[in-house]
């Protein structure tokens, strides 16, 4: 598991703070299951986070993929 703060999570990505934050807004994110908080910092889990950015899942394979689009 790798944790990030939300500024460490947009460099990631490569966006701005803010507009993750409008996105966490829209989504469905729970508590000790996409973020934990350590003291007063928060901190995001990039393997649970990353499937509800990007809307791709890594443990999906090329097949699944394309009979997913072919059906």
């Amino acid at each position: 598991m790798r944790y990030l703060s939300l500024t460490h999570l947009a460099g990631y990505y490569d966006v701005h703070p803010d507009t993750l934050r409008r996105r966490f807004r829209e989504l469905d994110i729970k508590k000790d299951e996409h973020f934990i908080v350590i003291g007063n910092c928060i901190r995001f889990d990039v393997a649970k986070i990353h499937p509800l950015l990007t809307g791709e899942y890594a443990d999906e394979r090329f097949e699944n993929v394309l009979n997913r689009l072919l059906i």
